[in-house]
């Protein structure tokens, strides 16, 4: 069963306090939906446009990362293996796979890798292996940059005006300060079934990872990537802040930043 995170973080808070993110092993069929759904793009292509433009795998921009978590050409290659995999009579459900390119409408159950039975599931997990460790490898990273006294304790409210520039200013130079940057805050996440109280992340490149709390800590609960098209985009991505709980309680006030991030970029809180 794959582990996320492959090893033992702990985010230092307020107070002398710190939050452990552990190991966790996870469903199979609930990571490789999420290897499917992310790097391998199945998101871009099965979420609808407005303007029925045709949708490409490459929207979210995997490809692109340093260094990449998938290339076109390995994407081709492990779609193509996929779908010829039998298990009994049992083989991938998942709609257009193969497909770079889509415009027609969103097949009922595109997210059928929660239903996929385990041998299938295993056997899809050996070829997009690469893949998912790459994956997690950012999640490793993210949480990385905020271990131990790698994090930096701030307001909540303290980016934004630094973010924001002034009249004038070279967005290009404004945007090269922000490499290196992921931001964490405390809120909560409304669903049908629950309210749960999560840990957000927020990185400079677009990426964004969400945790839970349970019991023993942060819990994973998905990565994904909004690639940013500009400079003011890519603040008001950053700035998507975990959301406010009603009564907001102490970890509501504050935000974690990597400390040598702030250092190297001249952020003072």
């Amino acid at each position: 069963m794959p582990r996320v995170p492959s090893r033992s973080f702990s985010v230092h808070i307020a107070g002398g306090q710190a939050i452990a993110c552990l190991p966790r092993e996870l469903g199979l069929q609930v990571w490789q939906a999420h290897v499917i759904k992310h790097p391998f793009g199945l998101r871009s292509l099965m979420t609808p446009s407005l303007a029925r433009d045709e949708r490409v795998w490459t929207t979210d921009g995997w490809h692109e990362t340093s260094p990449p978590v998938i290339t076109p050409e390995l994407r081709r290659e492990m779609a193509a293996a996929i779908v010829t995999l039998r298990d009994g009579e049992a083989s991938c459900r998942v709609p257009r796979l193969t497909a770079e390119r889509f415009r027609g409408e969103v097949p009922p159950d595109w997210e059928a890798c929660y239903r996929c039975p385990d041998g299938l599931a295993r056997a899809c997990s050996q070829i997009t292996e690469p893949v998912g460790d790459a994956y997690r490898d950012v999640i490793d990273a993210t949480i990385a940059a905020l271990d131990g006294d790698a994090g930096e304790v701030i307001g909540r409210g303290d980016l934004a005006p630094w973010l924001w520039p002034s009249r004038g200013a070279d967005l290009r130079a404004r945007a090269a300060r922000l490499d290196g940057l992921a931001v964490m805050t405390f809120g909560w996440r409304r669903t049908r079934e629950a309210t749960l109280s999560i840990a957000r992340v927020n990185r400079w490149d677009g990426i964004r990872t969400d945790f839970y709390f349970d019991q023993r800590g942060l819990v994973w609960r998905t990565t994904y990537r909004v690639p940013p098209r500009n400079y003011g985009h890519l603040v008001g991505f950053l700035l998507q802040y975990a959301e406010l709980p009603p009564h907001p309680a102490a970890l509501s006030d504050i935000a974690v930043v990597p400390r040598q991030w702030s250092n190297a970029s001249g952020f003072r809180s």
